[in-house]
């Protein structure tokens, strides 16, 4: 799925900390912009998200464009020329002190720019939705006419449209906004508002609603939500709700109506101590956008959207490399009371990991189990580097992946591909595996053959210091046949990155083999409190399913789990399997020992 952002990206300058603009001495330099925040949000979802805009072709304008490249946002449909990026200067509000924003944006490079700048035409091929805010058209009434050209050229490509209202009033009057929204909001499938928006640009407001001493009135929302859909014939409208007790603790819901089925759904309520507020409302619209598109349910697209904005309030801009969702996807850990009243939906989404495989992307999951973290990358057409789309400060706190931390890498899938490390190659093979130690800095993917690309299946864990670097062939593994035919669990365990193959700080990995007829694995069951074990079932053939098995063993559990799923599963946790079919999986382990029969076995008769 792809979608298309389309506005401006400025300079932001920002005291430090909580100063105000006259106690400065120096200010930070980020950038920033509505459209391009919800472009990032949505490819650090993993969407195909591009961002569209006219910038300088100096140093600044590149500058501003690579702050968007190590999010993963393409970049390649931006118009250069002009002389100005717009600058806006931010002074963070704290407590019964507001926030201050001051523009100076007159004659940037897209205030100036032209219709003929863009070729919507090029720009829309294979495009599933298009996002603008009220603030782009706000730049002139030449920025007015191509917004209006992109959304035209979208509708005849069958691309969704979403438009925030985001009414600035340093940027228009309302009767420009009104006249310009009403004329732009004719092609506009999801409308997103706030409770000033709608007031402020059609005049629609809640009744017996005050926002700012902490009062909402949900009926009134309704009617303005209503209102909005009626007058624009759109699908769905979507209303943030902020309770502002002062600038540092609000409240923070939405509602979201479904014209179609004529269906209000109003979201939890977070109390927030807000970090920052820039960027909130673009959050909640990445969210919103990525939800629908997944077909998520009017319930659960709202409820999805406002926990993103909510983390969102707790972090840093975009500005300061903050990872709104992002391909690195963090998973808490949960414990053993917890987990047992987990629903279906609860459990796979605490263990369960999926679509690891995207084509030229990399798929990141991080546990705070152990803090492993899982990856997947299928270079197709590209080389493709390790921290693509990650941010590695904001999530690691170093200057690259490996900086501390060892890696195993099998490669799972249909052709061989090559893993460089540093300049050194590695050619890998169909079940072939590498461990990277810790230091290797610069690591790449590719495939040999891009109708048969590699599919790189990788587990990392910390580590204290660097051993060696190793290529492992399946005849270097240690290899462990157990099971019978009649208890159905028949396999080799196969031990590649294990301390009678090789030295590690802590990670361990190899691969059972299931012969036909068997398709139980691990069983008996066992827990290992010393450490946790991340599983990736595949060579399972298609329409079937493995049951993996989970919780304590007396309130044992089950995940469905089709080919090419990974599973995490914390010490207090056993980890069997049984499949529809015999299969192949990869296990993965990290704690305080590495002795393979270090385990708490259960007999098969005890578990519940």
């Amino acid at each position: 799925m792809k979608v298309v952002t389309f506005g401006e990206l400025m300079v932001r300058l920002q005291p430090f900390n909580y100063e105000r603009f006259v106690q400065a001495n120096s200010l930070e330099f980020s950038f920033g912009g509505g459209e391009a925040n919800v472009a990032v949000s949505l490819a650090n979802y993993g969407l195909d998200a591009a961002f569209v805009t006219k910038l300088p072709a100096h140093a600044i304008g590149q500058a501003a464009v690579n702050s968007l490249r190590r999010y993963g946002v393409d970049t390649s449909m931006i118009t250069r020329g002009g002389d100005r990026v717009g600058i806006y200067y931010n002074e963070k509000g704290a407590s019964q002190r507001g926030s201050v924003c001051i523009y100076d944006r007159a004659n940037s490079a897209i205030q100036l720019a032209q219709p003929s700048d863009f070729d919507w035409e090029k720009i829309f091929e294979g495009v599933d939705w298009f996002h603008f805010t009220g603030i782009t058209p706000a730049l002139g009434e030449n920025v007015v006419e191509i917004c209006r050209e992109a959304c035209k050229a979208a509708k005849a490509h069958g691309v969704k449209i979403s438009c925030d209202l985001n009414y600035r009033g340093k940027l228009w009057t309302r009767e420009q906004a009104r006249a310009a929204m009403t004329d732009l909001c004719q092609y506009v499938d999801v409308c997103i508002s706030n409770e000033e928006d709608a007031k402020d640009v059609f005049g629609i407001e809640a009744e017996a609603t005050d926002i700012y001493g902490g009062k909402l009135n949900a009926e009134g929302y309704k009617s303005v939500a209503k209102q909005l859909a009626d007058k624009f014939h759109f699908e769905k409208v979507a209303i943030t709700l902020r309770e502002s007790h002062n600038a540092s603790e609000n409240g923070w819901s939405a509602m979201l109506y479904d014209v179609a089925s004529n269906e209000y759904c109003f979201s939890k309520k977070y109390d927030l101590h807000i970090i920052d507020r820039v960027g909130g409302g673009d959050s909640f619209g990445g969210g919103l956008i990525y939800a629908l598109l997944n077909g998520k349910s009017t319930q659960d697209a709202v409820e999805f959207a406002v926990a993103a904005s909510a983390l969102k309030h707790t972090h840093p801009a975009l500005s300061k490399r903050y990872r709104r969702s992002s391909a690195m996807d963090i998973r808490y850990s949960c414990n053993q009371k917890d987990f047992k009243r987990y629903t279906t939906e609860e459990m796979r989404d605490e263990m369960l990991i999926t679509g690891l495989y995207r084509a030229d992307e990399v798929v990141a999951v991080y546990s705070h189990v152990d803090r492993m973290v899982t990856l997947g990358c299928m270079p197709v057409h590209e080389t493709v580097s390790i921290d693509k789309g990650i941010d590695i400060w904001a999530n690691f706190g170093t200057h690259y992946f490996l900086e501390r931390r060892e890696i195993g890498i099998f490669n799972i899938g249909d052709g061989a591909g090559t893993v460089t490390a540093d300049g050194k190659e590695y050619h890998l093979n169909y079940k072939d595996c590498l461990y990277l130690t810790k230091g290797n800095q610069k690591v790449t993917f590719r495939s040999d053959d891009p109708e048969h690309p590699a599919k790189f299946y990788m587990v990392s864990a910390p580590a204290h210091c660097a051993y060696q670097t190793r290529l492992i062939k399946m005849a270097d593994a240690n290899h462990r046949p157990l099971g019978s035919v009649e208890t159905c669990n028949k396999r080799t365990i196969n031990q590649f990155i294990h301390p009678d193959v090789l030295k590690t700080c802590q990670l361990s990995m190899g691969m059972t083999e299931l012969e036909p007829g068997s398709n139980w694995n691990t069983m008996p069951s066992h827990t290992h409190e010393r450490r946790m074990e991340i599983y990736t079932y595949f060579e399972l053939p298609e329409g079937q399913v493995v049951f993996h098995m989970c919780g304590e063993p007396t309130q044992t559990r089950h995940i469905v789990m089709h080919n090419e799923d990974a599973v995490i599963s914390p010490s207090w946790s056993i980890h069997s399997g049984v499949g529809t079919s015999n299969y192949t999986f990869i296990w993965a382990m990290g704690g305080e020992n590495m002795e393979f029969d270090d385990m708490d076995n259960i007999a098969t008769t005890d578990l519940r």
